[in-house]
């Protein structure tokens, strides 16, 4: 994390304190940021709130993934890759494994800078034991429509989100941008909210899902 930021972190039970990727400049006044962009303490939410949020938002609900139960949204939190990549980007390699050349202790939204200069002809370091199908695993589609056609791609980014971010989301939704900065090759992006489903019924007073620190 760069000298001078200040860090949120989740709070859940069986798992510990886990470090997310979201930084903010500790002297810029944290709760003015907060206010800023609308975030607000986690709650359990609605496929059918989600979407409401998008659309309020702007943001597509194309390729929009959730975690299809409580198992695998722990399991995700408690994998310290996918905690490194939380609020950036996962960038997947023409061979489905996630491309490991990115600083996640320097960038604040880690993978997302790398998505314009992704090349067909570079060999790019991956982590041969964590692949698109491993993570896909764990999820569903948010809507009976998703779906995502990874056969015709060069690359597939993942990028976690939240509604509880606010319109800090806008950052993250970014990537789409960075997708079509590049021209060379097929970038395709699925979005997965990481926000904890209603239907989980995870019990309050035994498991803290989200906290602000």
């Amino acid at each position: 994390m760069p000298q001078g930021t200040t860090a949120y972190f989740i709070s859940l039970t069986q798992v510990g304190l886990i470090t997310l990727g979201l930084a903010f400049s500790y002297n810029s006044c944290q709760k003015v940021l907060i206010f800023k962009y609308g975030i607000h303490q986690p709650r359990p939410e609605k496929p059918g709130a989600i979407l409401l949020f998008m659309k309020k938002q702007g943001y597509p609900n194309e390729n929009t993934f959730i975690f299809k139960d409580s198992s695998s949204f722990f399991s995700c939190m408690r994998d310290s890759v996918f905690i490194q990549h939380v609020f950036g980007a996962l960038p997947f390699s023409p061979g489905r494994l996630l491309i490991r050349s990115v600083d996640t202790l320097r960038d604040s939204w880690p993978g997302l800078d790398l998505i314009p200069h992704l090349k067909r002809d570079t060999l790019y370091r991956t982590d041969t034991n964590y692949s698109l199908q491993q993570l896909m695993h764990f999820l569903i589609p948010l809507t009976d429509s998703t779906s995502i056609d990874t056969a015709n791609a060069d690359f597939i980014v993942v990028v976690p989100w939240a509604a509880f971010l606010g319109r800090y989301n806008d950052r993250l939704f970014s990537v789409r941008e960075a997708i079509r900065q590049n021209r060379k090759v097929v970038i395709k992006p699925l979005f997965l909210c990481i926000d904890v489903q209603q239907t989980w019924e995870i019990a309050r007073n035994k498991n803290k899902v989200f906290e602000f620190e």
